[in-house]
C-alpha cells in the first residue's frame, strides 16, 4: 500500500533527525552544521550546538510540512446527472489531471437538476452540471453561479409516443401547423416540470399557436415516463438522455428534438456562489482538468469515444447502453474548449441570449414574476473570470 504523503514526510523527518545524531557522535569538535561551522566555539558537547541541531531540524520539519499541506490535493464536491456533461469531469478523473491541478474531484450522481438547486443548502455541492432551467431558479436565489459551459444538450432532448400514435405519420405528411396543432390539443403530456425538457415542450407548442393549457401536463420525472408511456399512460413523454436510450428499447418513437425546432439548450457548468468567492482556485482548477478532457475527448477518433462513453455509462452512471446508442450521444453532443467557452461567456457572448431564453420559459410558466425576471435580468448571471489562462484551441 502507497505510504500518505504525511507518512512520508514523518520518515524523512526521522530520517535527517537520526543522521544528524550519528554526525554529532562521529564528530569531537568544529560544526559542520551550525552557523558557525569550523569554529571551536560551537562544541559537540555545548548547548549552543544542540540549540543550533534542533533549531535547524525544527525549521526543516516546518517546511516539509508546508510543502505538505501544498501537495495534498483539496477535495471538490461535484454533483452530476447520468448525462453527456459529467464525461470530462469523469475522464479528469480517471486520468488523474485533477490530482495534477491540486485537487480531488469527488463525483456525485443525482436524479436532476431541479433536485440539485432545491436541495443546495443540505447537499453542499462544490461545483456541478445541470441545464440551464434549473440553473436559473439558483442564479435567481443567490445560490450558484455560472462558471462555463457543459454542452449542448438540444439535439439529445425529445418528444417520444408510442408506435400507435397517429402523430408520426401526420408529421411526416408535413401537415399545416394549424391541423398538427388539432392532433396534439388535449393530449396528455409526461414531463418533469421546470427543466430543459419542459422548456423543449412549450417551444414545441408554440410553434404550432398553442401553449400549456392546451395539452395536459403531468410532472413526472424521466424514469417513470418512459416507463409509463410505455405501459399506456399519458400520450406522449418529453426526456432527455440517456433515458431516450430506454424509450427506444421500450418500443417508444421519437417525433422531434429540441434541435428540429431551433432551440439551444447549453447544460451549464456552476460553482456555489459562496464557495466561488472562498475557493476561487479550487474553481480554476476544476476547470482546467475539465477542459484538459474536452481537449483529449474532441481528439479522440469517434469510435474511441463512443466505446469510452458506453464504458463512463456503465461503470459512473451504473446504466448499459449499446455502442450504437453511445455513437449517437457522441453525434448529439456539443463539448466546447476554452477557447470557444471564452467567446460564450464574454458578455456579449451567445450564453446571455441562451440564459435570457431560459428566463422567458421560466415567466411564461409563471415560476418567475416579473420582478423577478426584471432582476435576473439586471444581476451579473456569468463567471468569466474562473476560466483558466492560456489558449486552448479545439475542434
Amino acid at each position: 500500500m502507497k505510504k500518505t504523503i504525511l507518512e512520508r514526510i514523518r520518515i524523512e523527518i526521522m530520517s535527517n533527525f537520526n543522521a544528524y545524531a550519528a554526525l554529532t557522535l562521529r564528530k569531537k569538535r568544529g560544526c559542520s552544521v551550525c552557523p558557525v561551522a569550523g569554529s571551536r566555539s560551537c562544541d559537540y558537547q555545548s548547548n549552543s550546538h544542540f540549540q543550533c541541531g534542533i533549531a535547524l531540524w525544527a525549521v526543516m520539519c516546518l517546511m516539509l510540512i508546508a510543502a505538505a499541506a501544498q501537495a495534498e490535493p483539496v477535495t471538490v464536491k461535484s454533483a452530476w446527472l447520468t448525462e453527456f456533461e459529467a464525461l470530462p469531469a469523469w475522464y479528469a478523473h480517471e486520468r488523474q489531471w485533477d490530482a495534477a491541478a491540486g485537487i480531488t474531484l469527488d463525483m456525485r450522481l443525482y436524479p436532476s437538476g431541479k433536485y440539485l438547486m432545491d436541495n443546495a443548502s443540505s447537499l453542499k455541492w462544490d461545483v456541478a452540471g445541470l441545464g440551464g432551467a434549473p440553473g436559473v431558479l439558483g442564479m435567481l436565489r443567490k445560490q450558484a453561479c455560472v462558471v462555463g459551459i457543459g454542452s449542448d444538450e438540444a439535439a439529445a432532448n425529445a418528444v417520444f409516443v408510442r408506435s400507435d400514435s397517429p402523430l408520426p405519420a401526420a408529421l411526416r405528411d408535413k401537415p399545416s401547423a394549424r391541423d398538427y396543432a388539432r392532433l396534439v390539443t388535449g393530449k396528455i403530456v409526461l414531463c418533469p416540470r421546470g427543466t430543459s425538457a419542459h422548456q423543449l415542450l412549450l417551444l414545441w407548442l408554440e410553434s404550432m399557436g398553442l401553449s400549456e393549457e392546451s395539452i395536459t401536463l403531468l410532472d413526472t420525472p424521466p424514469d417513470e415516463a418512459v416507463t409509463g408511456l410505455a405501459a399506456g399512460m399519458g400520450d406522449m413523454a418529453v426526456l432527455w438522455a440517456p433515458q431516450t436510450y430506454a424509450a427506444e428499447q421500450a418500443g417508444l418513437i421519437p417525433l422531434l428534438t429540441g434541435k428540429d425546432i431551433g432551440l439551444a439548450q447549453p447544460t451549464l457548468l456552476m460553482a456555489r456562489t459562496d464557495y466561488a468567492e472562498t475557493a476561487g482556485p479550487q474553481v480554476r482548477a476544476f476547470l482546467a482538468c475539465y477542459l484538459q478532457a474536452v481537449e483529449a475527448l474532441q481528439a479522440m477518433p469517434r469510435e474511441e469515444l463512443a466505446a469510452l462513453y458506453q464504458r463512463f455509462q456503465k461503470e459512473f452512471c451504473r446504466q448499459d447502453i449499446t455502442l450504437e446508442q453511445a455513437v449517437r450521444d457522441v453525434d448529439t453532443h456539443t463539448l466546447y474548449p476554452l477557447a470557444r467557452q471564452r467567446e460564450l461567456l464574454s458578455s456579449e457572448g451567445e450564453l446571455q441570449r441562451w440564459l435570457e431564453d431560459v428566463i422567458a420559459f421560466h415567466e411564461h410558466t409563471g415560476e418567475l414574476s416579473r420582478g423577478q425576471t426584471r432582476k435576473l435580468r439586471e444581476m451579473a448571471l456569468v463567471r468569466a473570470d474562473f476560466l483558466p489562462d492560456g489558449r486552448s484551441e479545439g475542434k
